[in-house]
């Protein structure tokens, strides 16, 4: 949300006017007109008044995200099971598939492969990317030349190398039940 020159709030994605009487946490709005932007916290679900040239997540733009279900992993694993697909958000060029909770999967033009890496958002998304030096894999999915600049959407063979430590047949597939994006979100905080 951005505040406007007569003092309501809009929502960027829409340009609709927004009520925050009731979403703002106890503290905001405080900042007055130094603070004309909004960010969320998921902890208690509730927005607060920010400087606009900080960069924020907003929920609100998830709508209509597709989310994504990893199938196979084993059972001591600390690598996500649910991703959402950020097709706004690139590296190198390629979609990012965000995970819930550990880790995002991301392709590396260098290698050809998609990566599981235990990286943060923060730290992928940072300006000029994060150099596949300081990646932390613990997963790797090379296609073959057929498949190179395919999603990795669908089974295939991983290797994983963090707990399980060997080439497991995942299933990455977009969740078509009633799971939504905010009973993932909400799982994830608890």
């Amino acid at each position: 949300m951005r505040k406007s020159s007569s003092g309501v709030w809009i929502n960027q994605n829409d340009n609709e006017i927004v009520d925050m009487d009731h979403l703002w946490d106890s503290r905001s709005p405080n900042g007055k007109d130094f603070e004309k932007c909004t960010g969320f916290n998921a902890k208690d679900s509730k927005y607060f008044d920010t400087p606009c040239n900080s960069e924020r997540c907003f929920v609100c733009s998830w709508k209509g995200t597709p989310v994504f279900t990893l199938r196979g992993l084993c059972t001591n694993t600390q690598v996500d099971e649910q991703f959402v697909m950020l097709p706004e958000k690139t590296v190198g060029g390629n979609v990012v598939f965000f995970g819930i909770g550990n880790g995002n999967i991301i392709f590396n033009q260098e290698t050809g492969s998609w990566l599981i890496v235990m990286n943060k958002a923060k730290e992928i998304f940072e300006p000029g990317g994060i150099s596949s030096d300081s990646l932390d894999v613990v997963g790797t999915f090379k296609p073959d030349r057929s498949d190179a600049h395919h999603l990795p959407v669908g089974t295939h063979f991983w290797n994983l190398t963090e707990n399980c430590n060997k080439v497991l047949q995942l299933k990455l597939t977009q969740v078509r039940n009633k799971i939504t994006l905010e009973s993932i979100v909400k799982h994830a905080k608890s």
